[in-house]
């Protein structure tokens, strides 16, 4: 998923130029799992917080999650490596914060004991898009369009 020396390669940059930034791969991927918690979940829910309403809040929400394909592959990949010890605990956190973030969005709209299935629903139909956005992108596509 993530080595030292492709990445440095990629950027042109010396091997040595890494460890100035980064203690070794592990720092560096603790780094970008940060990031991508950051802008793929932090962000979405604060502007999803900005909106009054239950029912605006989660229409921004599945307007945002469905909008945006060229980030599948960042999802997808660390979906795949769901067994690293670095990535796995990263990945359930964030699942588990989405799925919540969700519960409370169903709940928000009055469905009680209802709102935990619903998100858990809505999220794997997420996950589901994900998968079909990264692997045939024509089809999720061609299916947002209608």
């Amino acid at each position: 998923m993530v080595a030292v020396n492709p990445l440095a390669k990629q950027l042109g940059a010396a091997r040595s130029r890494f460890y100035w930034h980064f203690r070794d791969r592990a720092e560096l991927l603790q780094a970008a799992l940060h990031e991508w918690e950051k802008e793929r979940t932090d962000a979405t829910i604060t502007i999803v917080l900005e909106q009054p309403d239950p029912r605006e809040r989660l229409r921004t929400l599945i307007t945002m999650a469905f909008a945006d394909s060229t980030e599948a592959g960042a999802d997808i990949t660390l979906t795949a490596h769901a067994s690293d010890p670095i990535v796995g605990p990263v990945l359930a956190r964030v699942i588990g914060r989405r799925i919540d973030f969700l519960c409370r969005c169903f709940e928000d709209l009055g469905f009680g004991a209802e709102s935990r299935t619903r998100a858990v629903i809505a999220y794997s139909a997420f996950a589901g898009w994900l998968q079909l956005s990264y692997s045939v992108p024509d089809f999720a596509t061609a299916a947002l369009s209608v």
